[in-house]
């Protein structure tokens, strides 16, 4: 069993930006939850174009609050790999049960991870590779890539889909991933990201291999650990996962939306969230119930269709 509660670490991200708001809000959520903060780690890169003051801030609030901050996840695979920085710096922890998971996730659950002992999200669309026209096919890419890592293709794919469907390639997105040996893992993550990124077979020309890291390596490090997972669900209870405000408000539970409004309506973390123009407006402004009385279904719906109706409603699709 892995409860938030005992054993286990959680890990995020964030570099200078919309990253850096979204790691301080799915913290804070986690940390009303009862979860110690001291088993909580964020890794960091100083990049991009957000405010110095602000993510500085917000690296003060979070060292406060006992959360360990590292800068040394991706060590010695350069400044541009926010997205794998947690799994890379999972190396940095000893044979522990592990939580990854993305900024913006929303923890709203009461009982975390109870009799979770394996979980990775998966995408609801193909998102890796990029197939384009007179390109490899998503077979050549998936074949090249087992044959650099040495993992069997047969271990990577899901027979119970045709191979003309894209369900039947690799689609785990690591937005969250929940696994049982955090050293282990991290150690395995990093043999495969070298042999991607010093080896990068020819029919990856056309694609973004560092941006898109984690999508070609998490499916490697999960069939070479044998990891099991207990929930191959897309969702997973009490957790939200969204790097998107609006989307979060016109999609995710009353319970959720309600934890997220009471866990940051603390002054301290008030302060630093109305620095970032989606919290301001959404949250403390309230605009948030409004797009989510116009978009709302609790019967559920396509998110990618959800996300196209608010993309193009381009006063509610900020960040």
């Amino acid at each position: 069993m892995v409860n938030a509660q005992e054993n286990h670490v959680h890990v995020s991200w964030m570099t200078r930006g919309a990253s850096m708001f979204e790691a301080l809000i799915s913290v804070t959520c986690l940390r009303e939850r009862a979860l110690d903060a001291s088993k909580i780690t964020v890794f960091i890169q100083d990049v991009g174009e957000g405010s110095i003051e602000a993510y500085e801030g917000i690296l003060d609030w979070l060292k406060s609050r006992d959360v360990a901050v590292s800068d040394s996840g991706a060590e010695g695979f350069g400044d541009d790999l926010w997205q794998a920085l947690p799994y890379l710096g999972l190396r940095q922890f000893s044979d522990v049960p592990f939580a990854v998971f993305d900024p913006g996730t929303l923890f709203w659950g009461d009982d975390l991870f109870d009799d979770v002992t394996g979980y990775a999200s998966r995408s609801d669309r193909s998102e890796w590779p990029v197939e384009h026209l007179y390109g490899p096919t998503r077979e050549q890419i998936w074949q090249a890539v087992s044959e650099v890592s040495s993992v069997e293709m047969s271990k990577l794919v899901d027979a119970g889909h045709h191979p003309a469907a894209w369900r039947h390639w690799p689609h785990l997105d690591g937005r969250i991933y929940i696994g049982a040996n955090a050293g282990a893992f991290g150690e395995v993550f990093a043999k495969q990201a070298k042999r991607i990124l010093h080896n990068t077979p020819e029919v990856l020309a056309a694609q973004e291999v560092r941006r898109d890291l984690r999508k070609i390596v998490l499916p490697l490090v999960h069939a070479e650990c044998g990891e099991t997972l207990t929930q191959n669900k897309p969702a997973m209870p009490g957790v939200f996962p969204a790097n998107r405000l609006a989307f979060l408000y016109a999609a995710a539970p009353e319970a959720a939306i309600d934890h997220l409004e009471s866990a940051v309506a603390q002054n301290h973390v008030k302060k630093l969230l109305r620095l970032y123009e989606p919290a301001r407006k959404l949250i403390y402004q309230r605009k948030g119930r409004e797009l989510r009385k116009r978009f709302y279904n609790p019967e559920g719906q396509d998110p990618q269709r959800l996300i196209r109706r608010l993309q193009t409603h381009t006063n509610w699709w900020v960040r």
